[in-house]
């Protein structure tokens, strides 16, 4: 349990710490929503929040090679399974 815990918690931070700088990316370099008179916001929004989101669901992942237990033994297992999952993941 400790294991879930912690991945969600892992996760959790790398989303909350790499949303800023993926709005600091957005408007850099123009990857904004601008309004319109079918948009609910009044400004400019950015558009790679789900980078951050993604790069959250990512980050815990790699810490199954630094513990040893069931949970990462079980995903140790599923190595090439995780990694289709991943490329495809990233291919979207």
């Amino acid at each position: 349990m400790k294991t879930y815990v912690a991945i969600l918690v892992i996760s959790a931070l790398a989303a909350f710490f790499f949303t800023p700088l993926m709005r600091r990316l957005a408007l850099r370099f123009g990857a904004i929503d601008l309004p319109g008179e079918r948009k609910v916001h009044q400004k400019p929004m950015p558009r790679l929040g789900g980078l951050a989101v993604f790069i959250g669901f990512c980050f815990p992942w790699a810490g199954f090679y630094l513990l040893d237990n069931l949970v990462t033994e079980t995903f140790q297992n599923y190595e090439k399974l995780f990694a289709a999952l991943m490329l495809g993941a990233s291919a979207m």
